[in-house]
């Protein structure tokens, strides 16, 4: 009996003992079950014997993370289409960066290590109106943010009605970020 009320001591001041080192990150204490808040215990003022072990877990939260390299860019936007292949004359189109719908020369903030989704709608303009899209996902690096890079994708519009029904065009859509 006594043994296991020796464990169950030793297991409660150990609990409470990782709680404080624990919660030392935060700026909430715990000891022994007692919150203190950090306007009470401040640094080198909190009591004696976890003093040492809160301090040291509060130092070694603190994660040094190399700092990402951001810039703001011009997005230029360039479509064109060899062929319409009787498809269309006259067009319309939406180009989307992770979801906000941008224009040509529109400027954006972007960071390295960032995963951005661009989107491009192709729509021709008629009385039943084909449609195509596509979208692509690239993360931008570093060198992308000091050089600048493009990203380059292709939309397919096929018709649907009319005397060119079947036939397709495709767009090539080019994002240039200067």
């Amino acid at each position: 009996m006594k043994k296991t009320l020796s464990i169950l001591i030793v297991a409660i001041l150990c609990c409470s003992f990782l709680f404080a080192v624990a919660d030392a990150a935060s700026n909430i204490s715990i000891i022994n079950g007692i919150v203190l808040s950090e306007n009470i215990y401040k640094g080198e003022d909190r009591p004696g014997f976890f003093n040492h072990f809160v301090s040291k877990a509060k130092n070694s939260s603190k994660k040094t993370s190399p700092t990402k390299t951001s810039k703001k860019m011009k997005v230029s936007i360039n479509a064109t289409c060899k062929n319409k292949n009787h498809v269309g004359k006259n067009w319309s189109y939406v180009y989307q960066i992770d979801g906000i719908t941008i224009k040509n020369n529109s400027r954006i903030n972007l960071t390295a290590g960032q995963k951005i989704i661009v989107y491009s709608k192709v729509v021709e303009n008629d009385k039943y109106p084909d449609v195509g899209t596509n979208s692509s996902t690239y993360v931008i690096t570093d060198k992308d943010i000091k050089n600048g890079f493009k990203i380059k994708m292709s939309v397919s519009v096929r018709e649907d009605k009319g005397r060119y029904a079947g036939n397709s065009c495709t767009w090539t859509i080019v994002f240039s970020f200067k």
